[in-house]
């Protein structure tokens, strides 16, 4: 029986137009093995076979340039293809084709957020500015050769080495296939796909996934964090089996990968806060002391930072609400009390997961789920003040101005006048020399020098700046 590839080749197609069939063919397995059974029908002539082929090239020219890259169907299949273009694709691409520099190119992230789609995306890209590609696949049984004139994509593992040409890898952070493919590091570049925001999941769902409910997404999204493969494939129920599972599954779900731009490093954080506070009940089940040494004691060690900061956020939630008092100072130099020492009382306080500004509650210690009020990570509306909570490790940490306009309704309004106190929570090596910090707006908004912007006056009418030192003890209710 002939080969697809035979088949082809037996055809009085342009040689360009064979070459760009064969190199699509090599990556996609089930489109190969659909046009092949196609071909090989006995009830088709040469001819019908070729109109086919012209079919078939249509779907490799589709328009890049859209949110949506729409495939029109494959010989045999019913539907569309559609492709959701990540705000990366165009950043990665710009890097491919114009860097003098970097011959080889590392694409890798989190599971699950895109890299497969990337990968097609930038063949497509590749073969529309009329580069010829050398593909290796995992599930092809060899390397097919096409030319190694000009760029060579490849996707999982590399078993090659070629002197002209770029190397595209596109893989899961498996630190084998990475490590030894960034060897070269004097031409190498390895970048990293972020996970999606919810804004980008909201504009997936309503253009691809349309039957996909809003309700759904969010919780979803809470669950598991950015992870379009997990949230539209996957059930609620699966996805929370996924992040309490206490044996290892198959998806890397409950650490997500954050991007520092311009995508060259990043960070290790929870999927989400839900999974954080599991994470830390595990903990604080079984290795209570080990966690609070680590937490406070880790400050001098740069690279646990991040780590660092989100279990000190974590721990200073449960300190906060659980009825203690805290030592504390003003950062207000026009205040008499500025520099000297205070201590504050806070009641034991109901912990409340808040989605929405609707969902705060007064009296209670209201979280939000999400980082959806920009800023503050965490409020309690008192019966004398509104009290605002940002957790930080470091000796600086801008406000966005962008939380507070958020929750301008929800602490009174234009018409109110009581005072907000906003409560930096810091560990003791950074408590004394904290200083106020400066009013920031969106990146989005930004068109003036850093931390220039004009504070609404009601910020600075009702706003008071605060330190609090938290300094936990093994005893502590953690």
């Amino acid at each position: 029986m002939s080969t697809i590839f035979e088949v082809i080749d037996s055809l009085s197609l342009p040689k360009k137009e064979t070459n760009k069939l064969q190199i699509y063919l090599i990556k996609h397995n089930q489109e190969r093995d659909i046009l092949h059974s196609a071909l090989m029908s006995p009830l088709k002539t040469d001819e019908d076979k070729l109109e086919l082929l012209k079919e078939f090239l249509k779907t490799l020219s589709a328009d890049l340039n859209k949110e949506v890259i729409i495939l029109p169907p494959l010989p045999g299949t019913e539907s569309e293809t559609h492709i959701y273009k990540h705000r990366c694709y165009d950043y990665f691409k710009e890097i491919i084709l114009e860097s003098k520099k970097h011959k080889r190119f590392c694409i890798t992230g989190n599971p699950g957020t895109g890299k497969t789609f990337f990968g097609r995306y930038i063949m497509s890209v590749l073969l529309k500015e009329g580069f010829e590609l050398l593909v290796d696949d995992a599930s092809y049984s060899h390397l097919y050769l096409i030319t190694r004139d000009e760029m060579n994509t490849f996707d999982v593992e590399v078993n090659h080495d070629f002197d002209t040409g770029k190397l595209i890898m596109v893989s899961s952070p498996k630190d084998l296939n990475i490590k030894n493919f960034c060897k070269p590091v004097n031409i190498t570049i390895k970048v990293y796909m972020q996970i999606w925001s919810e804004a980008e999941l909201e504009e997936c769902r309503s253009l691809i996934y349309p039957e996909f409910s809003k309700d759904n997404l969010q919780e979803s999204y809470q669950l598991c964090g950015g992870i379009p493969r997990m949230i539209f494939k996957c059930k609620l129920s699966e996805i929370n089996k996924m992040i309490t599972a206490s044996e290892p599954v198959d998806e890397i779900i409950n650490g997500h990968i954050f991007v520092n731009s311009p995508y060259t490093s990043c960070e290790l954080k929870f999927a989400s806060v839900i999974v954080g506070d599991k994470v830390f009940a595990r903990l604080k089940e079984f290795y209570k002391e080990k966690t609070y040494k680590f937490v406070f004691a880790s400050s001098s060690v740069s690279l646990l930072g991040s780590v660092r900061g989100h279990m000190f956020e974590i721990i200073a939630h449960n300190e906060l609400s659980a009825g203690k008092t805290f030592l504390t100072r003003s950062l207000e130099g026009r205040k008499k009390s500025c520099g000297k020492e205070q201590k504050l009382r806070l009641p034991q306080l109901i912990i409340k997961n808040c989605y929405t500004v609707d969902d705060i509650e007064d009296g209670k210690y209201c979280k939000p789920v999400a980082k959806n009020f920009e800023t503050i990570d965490s409020i309690y509306i008192g019966k004398d003040y509104d009290y605002t909570f940002q957790m930080t490790v470091g000796r600086t940490h801008d406000i966005k101005q962008h939380g507070y306009q958020l929750l301008h309704e929800k602490l009174g309004g234009e018409s109110a006048g009581h005072t907000i106190r906003h409560y930096f929570v810091v560990p003791k090596d950074t408590f004394k020399n904290f200083q106020k910090q400066p009013f920031t707006v969106k990146k989005e908004e930004k068109g003036q020098p850093k931390n220039v912007v004009n504070v609404k006056q009601w910020i600075t009418k009702r706003i008071e700046q605060y330190v609090l030192l938290l300094d936990v003890g093994i005893n502590s209710t953690y």
